[in-house]
């Protein structure tokens, strides 16, 4: 069975219940760390002792079992030359960019999560929730609007958002909560980011033309900084932004009703999105025009 998102993979591996036993998995992504972690996560489900092996080694470790082997849940990333005879009572996670004649061959014999073709609005969806079970294994919470403030920015790879959020959980030794002003005092330059500045361009009324390679993902960065206007407008603290950022909201003169209509706005592109519309430069084009007509 294929699984094209993390939430289906999860329900049909959990229908497994212990019954892992000489089964194959494999898990397709562009991210080496990322496909790395998940199938860490539910190789350490089965309860077997997990084992990362490359190839050479798990051939060795098929053909020569040991008589009072431990059961165990392997881990090979990008397999060669591997015909996977599984000993009893354990199972194997194979990872991979993507599939290769080897892997294709097994797939209608194993339990398949392919995240190559994932789509964006569930990959946020994934990356915050993982994210937060992350901070949750090292005694934090994440907030999920700290979450939707390191997703939102240019962090595309799981690897980079794992980067940053380690720093994070070190730089919040001593608290139990992550919040947005932690996120802000570790990656310092995250509204010096180029999608932020392009961001900042659509709401304040720039006439500049704009192209947004991702719009899904851009989407996201709007709807956070409307709501970040709309907080502003309505005197609420937001320290975990830039004065910078803030004053130049307060300087706008852009009042709550702009805000709200933008988020009302920015919802209809985003179903717009979601059914199929393929002239992203339209849609951008459109909310721009709706945004100048509310100003």
């Amino acid at each position: 069975m294929k699984c094209i998102d993390l939430t289906q993979f999860e329900k049909s591996f959990g229908m497994l219940s212990s019954e892992v036993a000489k089964k194959i998995f494999i898990v397709y992504s562009g991210d080496e760390l990322e496909r790395s972690y998940i199938a860490a996560d539910f190789a350490a489900k089965t309860g077997l002792l997990v084992e990362k092996l490359v190839s050479e080694a798990l051939v060795k470790e098929f053909l020569e079992p040991s008589f009072f082997g431990q059961k165990k849940a392997y881990i090979c990333d990008e397999p060669v030359n591997i015909k996977p005879e599984i000993p009893q009572d354990s199972c194997i996670f194979f990872t991979a960019k993507k599939a290769t004649p080897l892997l294709r061959d097994l797939e209608s014999k194993c339990l398949v999560l392919d995240l190559n073709n994932e789509q964006p609005w569930k990959r946020q969806a994934r990356l915050k929730s993982m994210l937060i079970n992350i901070c949750q294994a090292s005694g934090k919470t994440l907030t999920a609007q700290s979450a939707d403030f390191l997703v939102f920015g240019n962090f595309i790879y799981f690897s980079a958002l794992f980067s940053e959020i380690q720093k994070i959980i070190t730089y919040c030794a001593e608290k139990k909560t992550i919040l947005p002003e932690d996120i802000s005092a570790v990656v310092t330059d995250l509204y010096d980011m180029d999608q932020w500045k392009l961001v900042d361009k659509i709401i304040f009324g720039s006439k500049e033309d704009i192209t947004i390679p991702d719009l899904h993902s851009f989407v996201g960065m709007v709807r956070y900084s409307l709501k970040l206007g709309l907080s502003i407008v309505y005197g609420a603290e937001v320290g975990y932004t830039s004065s910078r950022k803030a004053q130049k909201f307060k300087k706008s003169g852009l009042n709550a009703q702009f805000f709200k209509k933008g988020l009302i706005e920015l919802f209809d592109l985003e179903h717009k999105l979601r059914s199929g519309i393929s002239n992203h430069n339209l849609l951008l084009s459109r909310f721009r025009a709706k945004l100048e007509f509310n100003r």
